[in-house]
């Protein structure tokens, strides 16, 4: 899968749920996404790289190259380890902060394990809108926490309020991925980060997958209150901010699906019950 339509059609997300995170990148939010191992968050991090204008200067920076998408303004720096007489590692610290001297519109590191969290956070804060990186935590909030200990893993004495600070302010969303029992791969929740209320993360879920509506559930609920980024961005909504998403461009992609899938069922119940006719021929015989 390399793009947004790939994923409605996989039954991945919803229309109106990969409508909203393609306006997200599209208008420069900051997105974190999570999940646990082999849930998706890198594939899902190429497929929203894809939406990006082609305009725009990208810098990827990872341990091993694992995005790969199609954009004609893309730097890719990739972390090299120790030799064996011991110099020559280039840490993803040391290409962050080099990465920030070739003028780049977004920053993307395909995963945050240590204290490099520290100087993206500060690249975050410092007009790089429209940035993404991954991060393994089994829910956004746990993520936020998690990201707090990489922060502090960068040596500096640093409060924990003035950490939890750079984090509110430095990404806008936060999207979960997860992994079903039938081997599928969904986002599972997208969270707005508004802030900080009384040293917690002020979030709310904008959409979010209904667990009870089977092993491999499709329904998401969105959130009624009209997230603050729309409200920043667009302005005053006078509609359901869900309706602004509710567009041509991935229905289509959704009703392919459906009628593939239909598809496949009957074909799998012909095939039934042509066996049971044969059994039943035996039998008789």
């Amino acid at each position: 899968m390399r793009s947004l339509s790939d994923l409605v059609s996989s039954r991945g997300a919803s229309p109106a749920l990969a409508s909203f995170l393609a306006w997200a990148v599209q208008n420069r939010l900051n997105l974190l996404v999570v999940g646990g191992t082999g849930s998706g968050k890198t594939t899902l991090l190429n497929m929203l790289a894809s939406e990006i204008p082609h305009d725009q200067r990208v810098i990827t920076i990872e341990d091993a190259a694992e995005l790969q998408f199609d954009h004609p303004h893309c730097v890719t720096l990739e972390a090299r380890a120790a030799g064996h007489e011991g110099p020559g590692c280039i840490t993803i610290r040391d290409l962050l902060r080099n990465a920030l001297r070739m003028r780049p519109d977004r920053i993307m590191i395909g995963e945050c394990r240590g204290g490099e969290a520290l100087d993206l956070l500060q690249a975050l804060n410092t007009g790089h809108g429209g940035s993404m990186s991954t991060i393994h935590a089994n829910s956004p909030r746990e993520a936020l926490g998690r990201l707090e200990v990489l922060t502090l893993l960068a040596g500096l004495d640093l409060p924990v309020d003035a950490v939890r600070g750079q984090i509110a302010s430095a990404f806008q969303l936060v999207v979960q991925t997860r992994r079903f029992e039938d081997g599928s791969r969904k986002v599972c929740c997208v969270s707005e980060l508004t802030g900080l209320e009384g040293g917690r993360y002020r979030m709310q879920d904008l959409f979010q997958l209904d667990m009870d509506s089977g092993i491999t559930p499709q329904d998401y609920r969105s959130c009624l209150s009209t997230p603050s980024c729309i409200e920043t961005t667009i302005g005053v909504v006078k509609r359901p901010w869900i309706e602004h998403f509710q567009n041509d461009r991935f229905v289509h992609e959704q009703q392919s699906s459906h009628a593939n899938a239909a598809g496949d069922d009957r074909r799998m119940g012909s095939s039934l019950l042509a066996a049971d006719l044969g059994q039943l021929a035996k039998v008789a015989a």
